[in-house]
């Protein structure tokens, strides 16, 4: 059985409701990730995933097709 994890990414680049919810669909539709929630009053994205690890750099780089940024930069620094 597969560990699930819980993650909490800023995200940058978004300026209403509407981009929140694309955000949070694309992370739906990457591997391993179980669900995924989009605050856009806080700029965060909760990601539940399943695995030891998350592969942070695919995620940033899908959403990056979106014209958004997971700052997984700052997420490493708050969690070396």
């Amino acid at each position: 059985m597969e560990t699930k994890n819980t993650i909490h990414i800023p995200v940058e680049g978004m300026s209403c409701a509407s981009c929140a919810m694309s955000i949070e669909n694309m992370l739906k539709h990457i591997p391993n990730i179980e669900n995924a929630r989009v605050n856009y009053a806080n700029h965060t994205a909760t990601v539940e995933y399943n695995g030891d690890s998350a592969d942070l750099e695919l995620w940033r780089k899908e959403i990056s097709k979106l014209g958004f940024d997971l700052d997984v930069d700052a997420l490493q620094k708050k969690n070396p």
